[in-house]
């Protein structure tokens, strides 16, 4: 089955089979990795969500500056695709929770960072609706079941 790497700053999926849990073994990547990462990845998304919504980390003109015009969207769409990308997220690690069943220390803190992405999305669709967007212009966020 496929598992969860981190390496340093790096996540990814490990498919390589028995010879993978050695190798993730002999590099120390393990539960406890994973989960520290996922923790400091929802919390700088809360952070950035927050600066996002009081419009502090995004100005439409950086992309167009840099000259990646092609690659330009707007605050709006930004918070929406944070929206629609935050619920397939929390449903993915509540899967990989209950993998670590056995491991209530990993579990406390996926149950953390659940609590965090879903507190993050709920955030940006009020802020969406307080904007006058309709629920179905939120990219689905409402949509997925979280």
């Amino acid at each position: 089955s496929d598992k969860l790497v981190v390496s340093g700053e790096t996540i990814s999926i490990d498919t390589s089979g028995i010879l993978g849990g050695v190798s993730r073994w002999l590099g120390s990547q393990g539960r406890a990795q994973t989960a520290s990462w996922l923790s400091r990845f929802a919390s700088s998304l809360s952070h950035f969500v927050h600066l996002l919504l009081a419009g502090i980390a995004f100005t439409g003109d950086e992309h167009a500056q840099g000259g990646t015009e092609d690659y330009e969207i707007g605050r709006a769409e930004m918070i929406r695709t944070v929206a629609w990308e935050i619920g397939p997220c929390v449903q993915g690690i509540r899967r990989l929770r209950s993998t670590y069943s056995t491991d209530t220390h990993v579990v406390c803190k996926l149950d953390k960072v659940i609590s965090i992405l879903s507190e993050t999305r709920d955030k940006v669709c009020a802020w969406l609706q307080s904007e006058g967007y309709p629920e179905g212009a939120m990219n689905g966020a409402r949509r997925v079941g979280v």
